[in-house]
């Protein structure tokens, strides 16, 4: 009898009272330090159109931001592989996603946060600082702007993890063509493109007015030998 009727007086209460356990909850749930499910779904959240073009784009983008925030790299770990560095654990939460419908990937491949993906991820956005939810942000349109080519050059050549690479030695005999047209998409500065094409930064620019390149981006960090 006691239990029929606390279970009655549940589901009799006011507006005001359901607002504050919603309230309460809420707060609880923010307590919670993000998981990797979160942290995908975060991404997927702050990328155009709610999208990355494939798990390779993903994988990416969540190793970039794992080497600069320390939440995340506490629950990822990377592995050198063909393509670079990659997850397995990430692979199976994208799969958990996936079969909760949180997520889908299309014709394309590509990775595309679903309406349930979506109200599941606003829910947990206040477990995320402003600051983290910019950083990915800005991860995951740079990501997103580069063919796979690029790709692969910027997280070799910056962050390493070619060792077991296939693709790494082909991609250097391009690195000087992959590094000037991320430079021209604006992408990316003159002294981070001339890194990438393995050039000092005067022989560089040297080349980059040979071919009629101009006006390139500098600024002051460029001008110091590198």
């Amino acid at each position: 009898m006691i239990k029929m009727f606390f279970y009655k007086k549940r589901i009799t209460l006011k507006g005001s009272m359901r607002k504050r356990i919603i309230k309460l909850s809420d707060i609880i749930d923010t307590l919670n330090e993000p998981d990797v499910e979160d942290w995908i779904l975060l991404t997927l959240y702050v990328s155009p159109s709610r999208k990355m073009k494939s798990e390779l784009y993903l994988q990416k983008a969540l190793f970039i931001a794992s080497r600069h925030l320390g939440r995340l790299k506490d629950i990822l770990e990377f592995r050198p592989y063909r393509l670079g560095p990659y997850s397995e654990v990430l692979k199976t939460k994208l799969e958990v996603l996936e079969n909760s419908n949180a997520i889908t990937i299309n014709e394309r491949k590509e990775l595309v946060l679903t309406k349930e993906g979506e109200e599941r991820i606003k829910h947990r956005k206040s477990a995320f600082s402003k600051e983290e939810i910019e950083y990915i942000k800005n991860i995951a349109n740079f990501v997103n702007a580069l063919d796979e080519e690029e790709l692969l050059l910027y997280t070799y050549v910056i962050y390493g993890a070619y060792e077991k690479s296939d693709v790494f030695n082909e991609l250097l005999k391009k690195r000087v063509e992959l590094a000037i047209g991320m430079l021209k998409k604006g992408l990316i500065s003159t002294s981070l493109a001339a890194k990438l094409a393995g050039l000092t930064l005067p022989e560089f620019i040297k080349l980059l007015k040979q071919k009629g390149i101009k006006p390139y981006r500098a600024d002051e960090n460029d001008l110091r030998p590198i």
